[in-house]
């Protein structure tokens, strides 16, 4: 290691994109001076994605590889409760290796998933803060092509002023969960600029305890997107959607409303509809989903 280290940077920029991205993450880890060297060279990877859910973690993604992951350990508070002594520099940050599963030594690497080690760590830290700092770590390392959100929970984070939307711009996915029927005037607001202010090519989002509450009518806009367990969505977002290909899960569906959109379909509208796919476990007045619509026989 110590001789590949002292070669020039033309070595490393011709060579280093060509070994396994695993092993030289995980030596940009062990290796401080590796590690600057790979922030100068600066690998491809295919794609960050941050998870929100119960546990934060990041994962990151090579070509035909499994995703690394870093995750943030779990007696980090997700809010401040004590006054933080100091900011995190991403070059003070160290990680270990968690083993979850037997090392072998054709895999040696992305079995585990490397952690932020507690003493690299400023005391006061909450998780946001960590997974900003981690993001960071990694982007001065890696040139990422696109960027994920699995799971964003926005009850557990401050949406509006996340670090995320400032981070990236523009979204290969993001899967959206709303808070509870309480604060559904929020989870419109959310939405909103999901759909109008971040550029994002698939949208999932999940509403939750939804049912006999004002929801949301604007036209869906992201090219993909896939509505799960609401009522939230009405039926005006998908008469006048922009996107081409719309999945709707529900427990049940009224066929009034999909009679609607087949006939708004036929009479010129959702233009850039090519796929409407509806998951129920029920429709309800179903002997209306054809009412005044011609049905040929093929």
């Amino acid at each position: 290691m110590s001789f590949f280290l002292s070669l020039p940077y033309t070595f490393h920029r011709e060579v280093m994109p060509l070994l396994d991205p695993h092993q030289v993450v995980h030596w940009a880890i062990d290796e401080p001076y590796f590690r600057y060297i790979l922030s100068l060279v600066k690998i491809p990877a295919e794609k960050l994605t941050w998870n929100f859910k119960e546990r934060f973690y990041i994962s990151i993604e090579f070509d035909g590889l499994d995703p690394i992951k870093f995750y943030i350990p779990d007696w980090l508070p997700r809010y401040r409760k004590t006054k933080k002594t100091e900011a995190i520099d991403t070059w003070s940050l160290k990680f270990e290796i968690v083993k979850h599963k037997p090392v072998t030594r054709r895999n040696p690497f992305y079995e585990n998933v490397a952690m932020p080690t507690r003493e690299s760590i400023p005391p006061g830290t909450t998780k946001m803060e960590l997974m900003e700092a981690v993001t960071n770590y990694l982007r001065e390392m890696l040139r990422i092509k696109k960027y994920s959100v699995s799971s964003y929970h926005s009850k557990s984070i401050n949406f509006f002023n996340c670090f995320i939307w400032k981070v990236a711009g523009k979204f290969a996915s993001v899967e959206f969960t709303s808070p509870k029927s309480l604060e559904l005037g929020r989870a419109s607001e959310e939405l909103k600029m999901l759909q109008e202010k971040q550029e994002i090519e698939k949208l999932v989002v999940h509403f939750r305890n939804t049912k006999n509450q004002r929801g949301y009518t604007s036209p869906l806009k992201r090219k993909f997107v896939t509505i799960e367990d609401s009522e939230f969505i009405q039926l005006d977002s998908l008469l006048y959607s922009e996107s081409s290909q719309v999945t709707v899960l529900r427990s049940e569906f009224n066929g009034i409303d999909v009679n609607a959109i087949i006939k708004q379909w036929m009479n010129g509208g959702l233009n850039n509809l090519e796929m409407l796919r509806l998951k129920l476990n029920k429709m309800t007045f179903a002997d209306e989903v054809f009412n005044d619509i011609e049905v040929v026989p093929t």
